[in-house]
């Protein structure tokens, strides 16, 4: 059994896809040590290791300590990367820096949330505290599979990356995106197909919607016949029977910048914000949260665990579930990050996919100071690793034409 309190390590595999491999681990930002094989980490340790869930899936009874890469939702070698570590070039380094992270990220959500113990990830672990059976409603399994088809967590382009593109991933501040997306309604309570009267004049989508959307949230079928010129590998909604059905704000959206006629529409009885719900507001981090690592890791996993689809049990089985609130949720995170995606576009540069406060974009070595510039413009952080190399390089520049 793993304590209550256990501290958080980091295990850092030389060949990712090995449990049985040799490895840099660290626990609670103590010095690095190399170790050999699971059965060398201690049990009294909640492991975040280099491994995916397959890798661990043969490991799961026998080692209920072990975690996969993607515990905090991004991977151990991406937070290393955004705060300039690198796992690969310096895995006892990062270790002992990520171990040191994590271990406050565990103790802080312990806190804040009354968390006795974590489950197979930070979001998993925060959806069943946050969320009871009470908060999902009753809904038809033709109305379920509609929902489920309106959900998407990351849109992605049909952009081509070439041989010397590097792809990098720009993101807003972890806990000012959360905090963002906490403002946005959901729906809640039953839900219905409205027939009141659609209008078949495209020109009226846009008001029809934000009608319906001063008193419930929604999805829709639509069809539009192609979006504008900007907008091309962006936006596939309508393109095809498989992304018909949206949630209504895309729709509304969409008919703001293209001819949207509505097929079927149904809506929820009422909506909310999460800040109106006490369980699913975000803690108060403080003043320092738009600036802390810790703050930002634990407010993604916050408003994703309540944007994620789940597993359930249903007559024997494990099934995935979708609640209309993660469809809202997440057509509002793709929203704010299409407008930047196609700020991006505009710019010049080749938007590879967005969603989940993020965006990430194909660029060849000799663009990524001006990339950096263009994220800059918009709010958006680039890793640190990569401003500390466009750094020196223009140190080093600067030196060199002085001589």
């Amino acid at each position: 059994m793993i304590p209550v309190d256990a501290q958080a390590g980091i295990a850092i595999f030389d060949e990712p896809a090995s449990s049985h491999g040799s490895g840099f681990a660290s626990v609670a930002g103590k010095e690095a040590f190399r170790f050999k094989g699971v059965d060398a980490l201690s049990r009294d340790v909640i492991w975040v290791t280099t491994l995916d869930a397959i890798d661990l899936q043969p490991l799961a009874e026998s080692h209920p300590h072990l975690r996969r890469r993607n515990f905090f939702r991004s991977d151990v070698a991406t937070i290393a990367w955004d705060y300039g570590v690198d796992i690969t070039a310096k895995p006892g380094a990062a270790a002992t820096f990520l171990s040191a992270l994590l271990n406050r990220v565990l103790r802080i959500t312990r806190n804040a949330y009354g968390i006795e113990y974590f489950g197979d990830s930070l979001a998993d672990t925060l959806h069943a505290q946050m969320v009871t059976e009470n908060d999902e409603p009753r809904l038809t399994q033709g109305y379920r599979e509609l929902i489920r088809q309106a959900y998407v967590n990351v849109h992605q382009c049909p952009t081509r990356v070439r041989g010397d593109d590097e792809v990098i991933s720009l993101r807003w501040p972890r806990a000012g995106y959360a905090a963002l997306i906490l403002q946005y309604p959901v729906p809640i309570g039953g839900w219905h197909e409205f027939t009141g009267g659609a209008p078949s004049d495209p020109d009226q989508t846009y008001s029809f919607l934000c009608e319906i959307a001063k008193r419930a949230c929604g999805i829709v079928k639509v069809a539009i016949e192609r979006p504008p010129e900007g907008y091309i590998g962006l936006i596939d909604i309508g393109m095809s029977e498989a992304r018909s059905w949206v949630p209504l704000q895309e729709a509304a959206f969409l008919a703001r910048i293209a001819s949207v006629r509505l097929l079927r529409v149904l809506i929820s009885e009422s909506f909310v914000t999460p800040n109106q719900n006490t369980r699913w507001r975000l803690p108060d981090f403080g003043a320092v949260a738009q600036v802390s690592p810790t703050a930002g890791l634990i407010a993604e996993a916050h408003w994703t665990a309540l944007a994620t689809s789940t597993w359930v049990n249903s007559g024997g089985r494990r099934i995935q579930r979708t609640s209309p609130r993660a469809i809202s949720m997440r057509a509002w995170d793709r929203l704010v990050c299409l407008r930047g995606a196609y700020e991006l576009s505009t710019m010049g540069a080749r938007v590879v996919n967005y969603g989940g406060g993020g965006i990430s974009v194909a660029v060849s070595p000799e663009r990524r100071i001006e990339l950096v510039k263009m994220a800059a413009k918009l709010h958006l952080v680039a890793p640190i690793s990569i401003t500390a190399q466009l750094s020196a390089t223009s140190q080093a520049q600067v030196s060199g034409a002085a001589k």
